[in-house]
């Protein structure tokens, strides 16, 4: 049988509603404090009228005339309410202390429509509770467990490294776009070719957290011109690396002409500029993210 309302998921000795109660029926249940019994001895009550008990918002049971029950509590106090079956009568409600040193006995009664909890002595109660039987109109099949709740300690999240610039690819803007372009239609095939590589590239790696995008200019025309020119590629790429199935983090930026890397004189003639400022006009695409140590370890 299981102990009814009890703190724990351990059986107890009671068989059957014959077997009247003994001092040493009932097994210790861990970290209960005490065990609470409470009995009808009012057999010639012939209206078989159960009152239901609650323990601590637990069903215990229902007890008839001639019978008992039994239950452990964790807490200082137990919360117990009794709810009438019968009409005109009113529930009630009783704070109960709860001794661990040991078994405490409740005889239950009532009178001018109520139910009423006397505590009596283990001696009174051992004689009257050798003539009655165990409750089992209610069995309560809810087991809760007395034991503390365990301290969990809150497992810290190792910090995540800073990114770092895991590679920069750049591609020439003249191989990417006819000249003064920057729509998606305008891309030349040799730079679909190279986008495609690095797509393929982005995607098998599992290495790359964020991607940064820049377009860059020459140093020809207007800086409005350059920086808008330079944005609109940069937007572009990053539009055809989406399509293209590479998602995340992507960020985008014009650089205009601030940041030239060739070192070419005015006074050459406007063709021959031009090419020498060839490596001034490109898309830089900067994959970062965390640096693979395995291989070292």
């Amino acid at each position: 049988m299981l102990l009814l309302g009890a703190c724990s998921s351990a059986p107890v000795q009671l068989s059957g509603p014959s077997q009247s109660w003994h001092p040493n029926t009932v097994s210790e249940t861990a970290h209960a404090r005490a065990e609470i019994v409470i009995y009808r001895d009012d057999k010639r009550d012939k209206t078989e009228q159960a009152p239901v008990l609650w323990g601590d918002e637990r069903l215990l049971g229902a007890l008839l005339p001639g019978q008992y029950l039994s239950a452990r509590f964790c807490g200082e106090t137990a919360e117990l309410r009794v709810d009438p079956s019968q009409p005109g009568f009113l529930p009630s409600r009783h704070r109960l202390p709860v001794d661990e040193s040991g078994t405490q006995f409740y005889r239950l009664s009532k009178a001018m429509g109520q139910y009423h909890l006397h505590t009596v002595s283990q001696e009174q109660a051992e004689k009257a509770l050798r003539k009655l039987e165990r409750q089992s109109h209610v069995v309560n099949r809810q087991a809760r467990s007395c034991e503390p709740p365990r301290q969990v300690l809150e497992e810290i999240p190792e910090p995540m490294p800073e990114p770092v610039l895991l590679r920069e690819v750049a591609i020439g803007a003249d191989a990417l776009f006819r000249f003064g372009s920057s729509d998606m239609k305008d891309i030349l095939p040799e730079g679909r070719d190279a986008l495609d590589e690095l797509a393929r590239d982005i995607r098998s790696s599992i290495q790359v957290k964020r991607i940064h995008i820049v377009g860059h200019t020459d140093r020809l025309g207007s800086d409005a011109f350059n920086d808008r020119l330079s944005q609109q590629r940069a937007e572009t790429v990053a539009a055809y690396l989406s399509n293209q199935g590479v998602s995340g983090n992507v960020q985008v930026s014009g650089r205009g002409k601030r940041d030239p890397v060739s070192d070419c004189p005015d006074y050459l003639p406007r063709q021959q500029l031009i090419g020498c400022l060839q490596p001034d006009r490109r898309v830089a695409i900067e994959l970062w993210g965390v640096q693979d140590n395995s291989a070292t370890r």
